[in-house]
This record gives C-alpha cells, sequence and structure tokens, in this order.
C-alpha cells in the first residue's frame, strides 16, 4: 500500500531532515512499528482554563487584532487554534456582548483569500461545516463529486445524521437526498442515496461466515463473470459494518489471489470507482486512507484547508503520525512548501498550535 509514493518520499528525506534541524523544528517520525491508539485524538483540544476572564481577554484581543490600520493576522492565528470549534462560539457569543458587533462579520472584513476562508471554517459549527461543503460542492460551476465522497463515503451512521440534519438547518427549503439524487447520476447516486440513508450495520463483531459469503458474492458478481453487477457492491459496501468490509476485503484476497481495490478498479470507471474505493480503503485503515488524501490534495488550498480543519479534533494527530511515517516529511514541512503567507501559518498552527512562531516565521515564506 506505501509503495506508490516511496521513491519520491526517500528523494526529499534527506533535505527534509537538514530543512527541519536548520528552523529548530525537528519533529522525529514515529518508530517502525507506531501503531495509533484506540481512540484516536485531534490537533487542537480544548483550551484548559477556559474561565469567563480567559474568554473576556480572548474577545479583547481579537477586537484589538482587528482595530485601526492594518490587521494582526498572527493574534488572530494564535487565538482561533488554541481553542476548539465550542470554545470559538462562545468567544464569538462574548465579543457580540462586549462590542456589539458579530466577530465572524469583523473577521471577514479585515482577511481575504484562502486565509479569511480558513477562518470562516474554523468558525462555522462544526455541526454545520461539513453541510456547508456539501452544499458548495454542488452551487460551484460542475459538481465536485471527489468532495462529496470525502465528506460522506468514510462515515458513522451519527456522522450522516448530523451533516443531514445541518443541512436542513442551513437549507430549511432543501432536502440533502434530493440534492444529490438532483447533481448526480447512475451508480454514483445509488451509492450516495444508499449511504445517506445512515443505515449502516454498526456491530463490531464479524460473522465469518457471513464475511465468506460476501467475499464470495462480490467476486461472482465482478471477476468471475462477464460484465458487472453493480448492486452486489453497492449492497454490501453501503451496508455493510466496517469491520466486517475489512474483513471481506482480506478474505476476497485471501481466496482470490488479489485484492479487492485492484477488482473494483478493474470493474468501474468514473465516481463509482472512487466512491467504492474510498470505502474500501478507510475500512482497511481509516488512518492510512486519510493520510494518502491529504497527500494527494497538497497545493490545493480548498481541499487542504477543509481537510485540516475536519479532522483538527477527531484525528488529525494520527494522521500526522501517519503522513510522516510514510512520506519522510511532516505534514507541517509539506504546507510550508507548497503554501505561503498568512494562509500557511494558519493551516501549520491547525497541525501544531504549539510551535514556535519564530519558527514559524522561519517556515513560511
Amino acid at each position: 500500500m506505501f509503495k506508490q509514493y516511496k521513491q519520491d518520499a526517500e528523494l526529499s528525506a534527506d533535505s527534509e531532515s537538514q530543512e527541519t534541524k536548520t528552523l529548530g523544528f525537528e519533529e522525529p517520525p514515529p518508530p517502525a512499528n507506531y501503531e495509533a491508539p484506540p481512540k484516536p485524538k485531534g490537533t487542537i483540544d480544548p483550551y484548559p482554563d477556559f474561565t469567563e476572564s480567559h474568554i473576556e481577554e480572548e474577545a479583547q484581543s481579537m477586537r484589538d487584532a482587528m482595530k485601526g490600520l492594518g490587521t494582526d493576522e498572527l493574534t488572530l492565528i494564535q487565538v482561533l487554534t488554541r481553542h476548539n470549534n465550542e470554545q470559538r462560539q462562545q468567544i464569538r457569543k462574548t465579543y457580540k456582548t462586549m462590542f456589539g458587533r458579530d466577530l465572524l462579520d469583523d473577521l471577514m472584513d479585515e482577511t481575504s483569500g484562502s486565509f479569511k476562508d480558513t477562518i470562516k471554517a474554523l468558525m462555522m459549527p462544526s455541526r454545520l461545516y461539513d453541510a456547508w461543503c456539501i452544499r458548495r460542492a454542488m452551487e460551484d460551476l460542475g459538481t465536485d463529486e471527489i468532495r462529496i465522497i470525502d465528506i460522506l463515503c468514510p462515515r458513522t451512521n451519527e456522522e450522516i445524521i448530523m451533516i443531514r440534519e445541518g443541512y436542513k438547518e442551513l437549507y430549511p427549503k432543501r432536502d440533502l437526498e434530493n440534492d444529490l439524487k438532483d447533481e448526480t447520476s447512475g451508480d454514483f447516486k445509488f451509492l450516495l442515496v444508499s449511504i445517506v440513508q445512515a443505515n449502516r450495520d454498526s456491530a463490531e463483531d464479524v460473522d465469518e461466515v457471513i464475511v465468506t459469503q460476501d467475499a464470495t458474492e462480490l467476486y461472482k458478481a465482478g471477476e468471475g463473470k462477464v460484465g458487472t453487477d453493480e448492486e452486489v457492491f453497492n449492497r454490501i459496501l453501503a451496508r455493510r459494518s466496517w469491520p466486517h468490509i475489512k474483513a471481506v476485503s482480506a478474505q476476497y484476497k485471501k481466496r482470490y489471489g488479489m485484492t479487492l481495490s485492484a477488482s473494483i478498479k478493474g470493474e468501474f470507471s468514473g465516481h463509482i470507482k472512487a466512491g467504492l474505493l474510498a470505502i474500501v480503503s478507510y475500512a482497511e485503515d481509516a488512518i492510512m486512507y486519510f493520510a494518502e488524501r491529504v497527500h494527494n490534495i497538497k497545493g490545493s488550498d480548498d481541499s487542504i484547508l477543509r481537510f485540516l480543519v475536519a479532522h483538527s479534533e477527531t484525528d488529525l494527530y494520527e494522521i500526522k503520525q501517519r503522513y510522516h511515517l510514510v512520506y519522510k516529511q511532516s505534514l507541517e514541512h509539506m504546507i510550508a512548501s507548497t503554501e505561503s503567507g498568512d494562509f500557511a501559518k494558519l493551516l501549520i498552527k491547525i497541525l501544531n498550535p504549539n510551535i514556535d512562531n519564530s519558527v514559524l516565521h522561519k517556515m513560511v515564506k
């Protein structure tokens, strides 16, 4: 799984090592036997001493950073990244109480570009952010199917329900399922409709008999016949639990000598292929799936900011570790090499809120 980018990673390893030493920011890669803890963790934690006086101080700091000529972007970055989303909402409320102004409105007036977009993402309530991103993926010129896959395919039932409810809250006259039907087509549409039912089996236990049956059925629906029975793939991969799909993938390789992903690549094309591969890859190794995704979207401002914000409070720490292990480069340095200015500084602070500002200035052009 790791071979695809091995050569590029090895070529960048020596220069990366020298650069980190020069900047004084040397975060060693995790050991080869690294395993993520049972409960993944994000990079942004709740501020520990979140008292009323602290909230007022942070609101005042934000106001001071935007008053008069010019904007103190570094102060904005520091305040936003040392608090989680729930705390940012409280700071916004206190800001309005203290100054009669809306913090988000002021931030939007004082910033621009991708830096502004990232601030908006950080300030948007978590329950609404994914829903807003899906709507944007369907509103822009042409539907962004890959973004929809990123948001919907690797999700639990609870997360899908939250996205549906957030979509209805933001767009009361719209329905997520109906909009997806209007904006997509064919087997890909059927897969998305299945996913947004939030009806995936959530059992942690795996029945090996059913695993073998599903592996056999998938083979007969694809590699084992002329043509492809797409409905079998949809039914199993949109309905079965994540542990079950992981077991099916292992059993498929054991019985038929090829991976389930390879079979999907041979039997499907376009966005349905991408959606099914996302489901299988996530089931096999969720953290590796996300590390590969962030590697593939580097340099795309909108995609990278959405990814880092969405994962900042859940599993971004583990993704950072795996990325460094596989690609021999920290995510912080990947950002510093592909982005610039305050946008890059904010992304790096999301990845590492405790990084020293002097190091941050040296890293970012």
